[in-house]
């Protein structure tokens, strides 16, 4: 599989399948069978190894194509992407072993697989006569007529008469490519195309050397500088350092653990709501705390640098750093129930779940800062888990049709919170179903949504009903033409059940 007509063979099948399964279909099985199809070539290629990150980004790509299949949200989609382009980063250079290295050399094989597509063309006619004076009379002909349009075209601007006869001839010419050309599907065409430049990139093999350079050098763990001359300043200065960052974090502690006593007071179990103070209470008050989560973060980082880590009296220091990151752990919890309450009183939302998996990754972060702290790891080891981190939450996400449960819940909870009509009838096709309600409970959550005072006008029942009957037309329409191809779980069972109402 790794001889150049074996890997042309593969691309150029492999972008027939692609052609097959996309041309003019919806996103929905087809991608999991192109997926598939793709793995499976790659295994052949024995590329597929038993490193730690090629079996979890070659795992998360085949579960978000499954979840493609099942939800077809817009997420599982995105995430699917992203995972097959990290999936193709982690086997070009297994010995990566940082999900971060790897989007590096994915992004850098981007451009470099087109070229390396043409070599392997260029390849072809080694040992082959007949392939190799193919290729030179190739070469010989393309470059003369280069050189010969662009002559023409001087000639055709400077010459009235010798214009008419170059219209004349690429009329007749355009006229024979159209009559050649009347049965061929441009667009299947460009399909193919588009599947060439798509599977050479995720069959072909590149590397950047200069990633694997910083590969090679990159660890997780610490290295003490040593400086033979001026030990004795240089101690004097780290003990100078010692005693500002411990004054530091006393003071920080301090000040946060006062903020921490008012939120886990007033935010955890004295809550009152008070209107519209609510959402300024949770969008500006949760964009500042997260954003001072992040500077503590880079506190403790710029603290921890060097040499301080290696320091034998930095005992006290650690722990006082352990405490600092252990509030800011409740301080994103705090910031967690802010969005309860939000979500109690204005029901879910896309941002608000987002916010939720946000601060899950945070507080992974802040745990693995902890361990950076006590083991004396790297900031290439705080990159590496978090990024690894934060992968496996998207991809987590996408094990939830968030659309159907925003629709669900919101609906459920129409008697105690805000139903913003406005929102919920953008939500995906598969929700359609869950957000079909007749005209009195509609009117009656109308009414209920004037508990919640504000100076914009939300669309009415009567309009939203208007707009979720021209969505189920076309929705039906869509699914009557669909093809098997373009199928998917969810909005298969939202069809079914719009049919029997």
């Amino acid at each position: 599989m790794r001889t150049p007509s074996a890997l042309l063979l593969s691309i150029l099948l492999s972008a027939g399948l692609f052609t097959v399964v996309f041309y003019k279909q919806f996103i929905g099985l087809n991608l999991l069978l192109f997926e598939g199809a793709i793995i499976l070539v790659l295994y052949a290629q024995r590329r597929i190894t038993l490193d730690v990150e090629v079996l979890m980004t070659t795992f998360g790509t085949l579960l978000t194509a499954f979840m493609v299949v099942v939800h077809n949200s817009a997420l599982a989609i995105t995430v699917n992407f992203f995972s097959l382009f990290l999936m193709i980063g982690t086997l070009l250079y297994p010995k990566a072993r940082a999900l971060s290295y790897s989007f590096a050399f994915s992004l850098c094989h981007v451009p470099y697989a087109q070229f390396e597509f043409f070599k392997q063309v260029a390849q072809l006619g080694n040992g082959r006569p007949a392939m190799g004076r193919a290729i030179r009379w190739m070469r010989i002909v393309v470059i003369p007529l280069v050189i010969l349009v662009v002559f023409i075209s001087i000639y055709q601007a400077a010459n009235p008469m010798f214009a008419q006869l170059v219209t004349k001839f690429t009329d007749r010419l355009a006229w024979l490519v159209k009559t050649l050309t009347a049965h061929l599907d441009a667009w299947a065409v460009l399909t193919f195309i588009l599947g060439v430049l798509i599977c050479d990139f995720l069959l072909l093999h590149t590397t950047e050397k200069s990633l694997v350079e910083n590969v090679v050098k990159v660890s997780d763990h610490l290295r003490r500088t040593k400086v033979p001359s001026r030990k004795m300043k240089m101690h004097l200065g780290l003990r100078r350092e010692w005693r500002s960052a411990l004054f530091l974090l006393v003071i920080l502690n301090v000040l946060l653990l006062v903020v921490n006593c008012i939120d886990i007071y007033w935010v955890w179990f004295n809550f009152e709501w008070s209107g519209d103070y609510l959402k300024q209470f949770v969008h500006e008050g949760t964009n500042l705390l997260i954003f001072s989560i992040i500077i503590s973060v880079l506190v403790i980082l710029y603290i921890f640098k060097n040499n301080l880590n290696f320091l034998s009296t930095n005992g006290l220091l650690k722990k006082l750093a352990y405490v600092w990151l252990a509030q800011n752990v409740i301080l994103a919890l705090s910031v967690g129930v802010r969005n309860y309450h939000y979500i109690q009183h204005y029901a879910l939302a896309h941002k608000r779940i987002g916010v939720m998996f946000f601060l899950l990754a945070t507080i992974v972060g802040l745990i693995t800062v902890m361990v950076k702290v006590q083991k004396k790891r790297s900031a290439h080891y705080l990159f590496r888990t978090n990024f690894m981190a934060c992968y496996c939450i998207l991809v987590l996400m996408t094990v939830v049709n968030w659309d159907v449960q925003i629709a669900k819940f919101n609906f459920a909870h129409a008697d105690r919170s805000f139903v913003h009509l406005d929102y919920l009838v953008t939500l995906c096709n598969g929700a359609l179903p869950h957000l079909s309600h007749n005209p009195e409970e509609l009117k009656r959550i109308e009414t209920g949504n004037k508990r919640f005072p504000s100076d914009v006008n939300y669309m009415t029942s009567e309009r939203y009903l208007e707009l979720l009957e021209r969505r189920e037309l076309a929705f039906a329409e869509k699914m009557q033409t669909k093809h098997w191809l373009s199928w998917n779980w969810t909005e298969h069972s939202a069809y079914q059940r719009l049919k029997a109402k």
